[in-house]
């Protein structure tokens, strides 16, 4: 008899895949046999679960007159003495710098006691503790790690692959090392890393000039870039100091951003910079928003710098009345200018006061639909007045229609003090709300908004602009 060589080939295998065929078997690539002797083969099987698996392989001889020959293998993957009560550890949402304890629940179901120790991976060293370094696990019981994790921001960044930078989830994969089991006991440490920061913009709030007895707002947006919903509340604000909506407090959803007005009313003449403070109550943490502004006296004094008219429906009137005082020791004459298409009629416009002097001065505010524009004409009525006879010439001359340039001067003409005085120029003051035009789809009338109008009232001789801030609502009459 001569020697021969076989090769081993795999038939199938019930836990196959394509990257690994053989599943949890391990074979031989090949092997030979001498004449009148015997070799041995060697097949290995390492289960990763509690499993029973089959598989068939086939010797293929060199030799050909030498039949193949199959064999069937057949194994059971029973249960490891030591494993973990949980395979992901998730401690859902966690929030950079603040601390997280979660235990790690160790089962033995072997019956003699067996030593149990963490790996942790080199990157979660500064950030995840577990203690006790080692513990006994008595046979038939179970015992627990207690692992404490504090994440820092540059945790993603240091974890690589195990760390999506987009959503802020690490998925790291722990190893409990048991010397006297082959098998590993593997489970995956998850999170979800967050900020709890709140954003302010502007950082810093700038008031700028106003006069005394008035009010002056500034917009403030916060932004909430946390993953986790935050509560917020400015406190202990100065008595000059009112913040809407809801006082300063509220709610922001994660990616959440609110704008709030904060309004200044100083209480003396001078400059001033002091600090708005901020309290969360995710963290407890507290921030402060500095802000700017100086106070002027003025020789005017308003009962009301700020109007709330009630909701008006179309064609109707509002109205409110506010009282103006001459604080200073001469006359002073001042104007209001209300901007064009605000719906506003102030009276008086224009008005002189003595030392002392108060007057009452009325807002009415109006709104009306906007006039459609007629009907283009038809053709045969445009050939009719073509045929008629034409009238130039005959009667007087027409007067040319006043332009809008002509009434815009023809007012500026009548205001106190622009010849030769020191009247700044009409700033150009825009509403918050658009009235109907060609964009809006839909009646009119059904037209529903709020608006919110400042008015500047100029004082001859002065530099001096104070304003009158008038909030209005128009719905549609029922």
């Amino acid at each position: 008899a001569l020697r021969t060589d076989f090769d081993i080939e795999l038939v199938r295998c019930s836990d196959g895949t394509e990257e690994n065929p053989a599943g949890p078997f391990s074979l031989p690539p090949a092997g030979r046999v001498d004449g009148y002797s015997q070799t041995e083969l060697v097949f290995g099987f390492h289960p990763t679960v509690e499993c029973v698996s089959t598989a068939e392989v086939r010797l293929h001889f060199a030799t050909p007159d030498v039949p193949d020959i199959t064999i069937h293998l057949e194994a059971t993957g029973g249960q490891v003495p030591i494993a973990v009560e949980r395979d992901v550890v998730d401690l859902r949402t966690c929030v950079y710098g603040q601390t997280y304890r979660e235990k790690i629940v160790i089962h033995n179901r072997g019956k003699t006691a067996l030593k149990c120790s963490m790996r942790i991976r080199p990157a979660l060293e500064d950030n995840l503790v577990f203690s006790p370094d080692l513990l006994y696990c008595q046979g038939g019981e179970s015992s627990y790690f207690n692992a404490t994790f504090k994440p820092t921001e540059g945790l993603l960044k240091r974890l690589g692959k195990y760390a999506d930078m987009e959503t802020g989830i690490i998925e790291v994969p722990m190893r409990v090392n048991v010397p006297d089991q082959v098998l590993p006991v593997n489970f995956v440490f998850r999170a979800k890393l967050t900020t709890c920061e709140l954003v302010f913009d502007p950082p810093r709030l700038d008031f700028g000039r106003c006069p005394l007895s008035e009010s002056v707002v500034a917009p403030l947006r916060v932004t909430n870039p946390s993953r986790l919903t935050q509560k917020f509340g400015f406190v202990n604000l100065p008595p000059e100091i009112k913040i809407e909506p809801q006082k300063g407090f509220g709610t922001l959803l994660p990616d959440e951003t609110v704008e709030l007005t904060v309004r200044w009313s100083p209480s003396f003449v001078g400059p001033g910079t002091a600090a708005l403070t901020v309290r969360t109550l995710l963290v407890d943490k507290t921030y402060t928003v500095p802000y700017d502004a100086a106070c002027y006296a003025s020789p005017l004094s308003f009962s009301n710098n700020l109007v709330h008219l009630p909701a008006t429906a179309w064609h109707a009137t509002s109205t409110h009345s506010v009282e103006v005082k001459n604080v200073s020791k001469h006359s002073q004459m001042f104007e209001f200018a209300p901007p064009p298409g605000s719906h506003l009629t102030i009276s008086p416009l224009v008005t002189t006061l003595a030392p002392g002097g108060v007057a009452r001065v009325q807002f009415d505010f109006t709104p009306k639909l906007p006039v459609p524009e007629p009907p283009p004409k038809a053709e045969e009525e445009e050939e009719e007045k073509k045929s008629r006879p034409s009238t130039r010439g005959s009667g007087r001359a027409k007067t040319p229609p006043k332009t809008a340039d002509d009434k815009k001067s023809r007012r500026e003409s009548s205001r106190p003090g622009t010849e030769g005085s020191d009247v700044p120029k009409e700033p150009e003051v825009d509403l918050t709300a658009e009235w109907p035009d060609d964009d809006f789809d839909g009646d009119p009338a059904d037209f529903i908004e709020n608006l919110t109008i400042r008015v500047p009232c100029y004082i001859k001789g002065t530099d001096m602009v104070l304003y009158t801030e008038v909030q209005a609502t128009v719905i549609e009459a029922k």
